[in-house]
C-alpha cells in the first residue's frame, strides 16, 4: 500500500476549511443561539476539493476531513460538551 495520506495540500485544504468552518459556526451560533454540526458539509467539500485537483484517495480525503473538522471545533471552544453550557447559557 503506498498511499499517501497526510499531504500539504491536504493539510492546506483542512486548514482553510478549519477557518471557513469557525467563522461560520460563530456567526450561526451569535445570530440563532444555535451551534451547527456541519460534519456532511465539512466531508463533501474535502472530497470535492481534492476530487476536483485529481489524483486523490479515500485516506487523503479522511485525513483532510478529519483537519477541518477537528480544528474548527477546537477553535471555537465548543467542543464535546462545551456547546451545551454555551446553550443553556451557564
Amino acid at each position: 500500500m503506498n498511499e499517501k495520506q497526510l499531504t500539504v495540500r491536504g493539510l492546506i485544504i483542512g486548514a482553510i476549511g478549519s477557518v471557513i468552518l469557525t467563522m461560520s459556526s460563530m456567526f450561526i451560533a451569535l445570530k440563532l443561539s444555535s451551534l451547527p454540526w456541519p460534519i456532511m458539509f465539512v466531508v463533501l467539500v474535502s472530497m470535492f476539493v481534492l476530487k476536483l485537483m485529481g489524483n486523490t484517495n479515500l485516506q487523503e480525503i479522511n485525513v483532510t476531513q478529519t483537519v477541518c473538522r477537528s480544528n474548527g471545533g477546537r477553535r471555537t471552544g465548543f467542543h464535546h460538551s462545551g456547546h451545551l453550557d454555551f446553550k443553556s447559557g451557564g
